[in-house]
């Protein structure tokens, strides 16, 4: 508001005393109640303290558990009703929460849905949940899925991705969709693309950034690197040379690519 008011830049203090607070993880956390929803309680898979255990476990032992953790079929990314409400309600909860924080100045703090490379450094120092992932894994980055966990295509992403009010997030929201070159190729793959960011923007989209590959060339890439000097990702609103990237990073983007419809 001040920069509108005084028409100063955000950069050349338009912007006083404000903190911002980010939501890293949110696919993951919402994949994490749902299969304490679905194994538990509507299938009757495990009890609460047999999870508990193969958590504190890390899943050693507990590997049928953890695979039945895997397929919930209320995944965040799928347009599933249950999850997208869930994802729409933790966000409304931490805004609300980020509204009433003043920081150490006295100033308001605000909330950002764009993790960055948090969601690395998250996910090393945050233990296994209960939608399968490890100790130490990555979670989910931005107000995108768990990688590989988004299987019923780019629509069903873009509604669930916009299932909650994105305004809530006064700093920004972001979200990574990965096409296979098929799908954008031609005259008909530039529609396809402008299909998609009319639909996520007309839904209340905030900002959406894409990768275009197949599974095929990432896995080459990763067995030749020499090959693929120049080859770039996305990641969070920049690019990182694909071969300076870490295996494990590597590995979550193939995994993505073998997923999609």
């Amino acid at each position: 508001e001040k920069c509108t008011d005084t028409m100063t830049d955000a950069l050349s203090g338009g912007i006083n005393n404000i903190s911002c607070g980010t939501l890293s993880g949110l696919g993951t956390a919402v994949d994490a109640l749902m299969a304490v929803y679905e194994l538990v309680f509507e299938r009757g898979v495990t009890t609460l303290g047999e999870l508990r255990d193969a958590l504190i476990n890390n899943w050693d032992g507990y590997e049928r558990l953890r695979l039945e953790a895997l397929s919930c079929k209320h995944k965040y990314g799928n347009n599933d009703k249950i999850a997208d409400y869930y994802a729409a309600v933790l966000v409304h909860e931490f805004s609300a929460l980020q509204k009433a924080r003043i920081n150490i100045q006295g100033g308001r703090t605000l909330l950002e849905l764009h993790s960055a490379r948090a969601f690395i450094i998250h996910g090393e120092l945050t233990a296994a949940t209960p939608d399968g992932r490890r100790d130490g894994e990555e979670t989910s980055k931005n107000i995108s899925p768990t990688p590989g966990m988004d299987r019923n295509g780019v629509t069903a992403l873009v509604k669930s991705a916009t299932a909650y009010d994105h305004s809530l997030a006064n700093v920004g929201a972001c979200l990574d969709v990965m096409l296979h070159p098929s799908a954008v190729s031609g005259d008909d793959g530039i529609g396809v693309l402008e299909g998609v960011l009319t639909t996520y923007m007309k839904r209340g989209g905030s900002s959406i950034h894409f990768n275009v590959f197949d599974s095929e060339t990432l896995r080459d890439a990763q067995a030749h690197p020499e090959k693929y000097q120049n080859l770039q990702v996305r990641v969070c609103g920049w690019n990182v040379l694909w071969n300076n990237m870490s295996k494990t990073e590597q590995d979550a983007y193939i995994l993505r690519a073998e997923n999609i419809i």
